[in-house]
């Protein structure tokens, strides 16, 4: 009895010390997957966390979403002070220029001084895309003594004049629709008025647009050109013709003297009547004065 008793117990260990070991052995594995897990994330993580670092690091003409610089409305602007020996040359030269970057002038202000030489102001305009060649090619021909290049960007500006004027347009469009339903005298009137003034802001935008389209496709350029070669003046003949100078002073004489002449025979003749009667006041008052004095003596 003691025998089979014992066997029993020692068989119910034995299960339970198999049930143990299978418990522990399916909790490692878990916890084995549970940390294979986490560190498949913390890969996961890690590799996501490094792209973003590289995407950071990249320089940002590299950027993805990146805006192109070319896209871009500028307005540009450049002011050249410079020297030239020879206007004339030079201007040749600045024509042979314009003619191949498609640039034309719009504006000449040019001064001669007391001793020959020019200075003055030519205002460019030139296609964007020029712009740079222009300025490049003009200064290889002259001495530039001060160069000053801008560019505003106007993109913004742009861009909320065009969404004012898509705006401005569906107003005007409803406007409109309301204009060919309305029936009464007082709601066309009040609907004529509130087109006029959305029609009238419509002309405003669209001028403002126009402005910066033509000031962003077309680029300005103003020279400021001094000439500093020295001027030599000629030596002319027409100095030197004494005998006409002569003549031209005796010419002169005789046509004064015959003016005054006229003037001389215009007075006494014209004023004759008042100068007699002057004249015979006075020889009286002689004669009464000369027997007067004779008495006297």
């Amino acid at each position: 009895m003691k025998s089979n008793f014992n066997r029993i117990m020692w068989i119910s260990l034995l299960i339970l010390l198999a049930a143990c070991t299978q418990n522990q052995s399916s909790s490692d594995s878990s916890s084995m997957a549970d940390s294979e897990a986490i560190s498949s994330e913390q890969k996961v993580t890690d590799s996501s966390a490094s792209s973003i670092n590289s995407d950071e690091m990249l320089p940002p003409d590299k950027a993805v979403n990146d805006k192109p610089l070319q896209d871009a409305l500028l307005i540009q602007k450049a002011h050249v002070q410079l020297n030239t020996e020879d206007y004339d040359q030079f201007y040749r030269t600045l024509q042979t220029k314009l003619e191949k970057y498609k640039a034309h002038i719009t504006q000449i202000d040019i001064h001669k001084s007391a001793k020959g030489d020019r200075s003055g102001t030519l205002t460019l305009r030139v296609p964007k895309e020029n712009f740079q060649p222009l300025l490049d090619g003009v200064s290889q021909y002259s001495e530039v003594t001060s160069k000053e290049v801008s560019a505003n960007d106007v993109t913004t500006e742009y861009v909320d004049l065009n969404s004012r004027l898509k705006a401005k347009e569906k107003i005007e469009s409803r406007l409109l629709d309301f204009m060919e339903g309305a029936e009464k005298t007082e709601d066309l009137i009040q609907i004529s008025q509130d087109l006029e003034r959305v029609q009238e802001d419509i002309e405003v935008i669209k001028g403002k647009i126009n402005y910066y389209k033509n000031q962003t496709d077309y680029s300005t350029i103003t020279l400021s050109i001094k000439e500093t070669n020295v001027i030599v003046p000629k030596i002319e003949n027409d100095h030197f013709n004494t005998w006409k100078k002569i003549k031209q002073a005796f010419a002169s004489s005789i046509n004064h003297l015959t003016r005054f002449l006229s003037s001389l025979s215009v007075f006494i003749l014209g004023y004759s009547p008042f100068l007699f009667l002057v004249g015979a006041v006075i020889f009286a008052g002689w004669l009464l004065y000369s027997r007067r004095s004779r008495r006297q003596q």
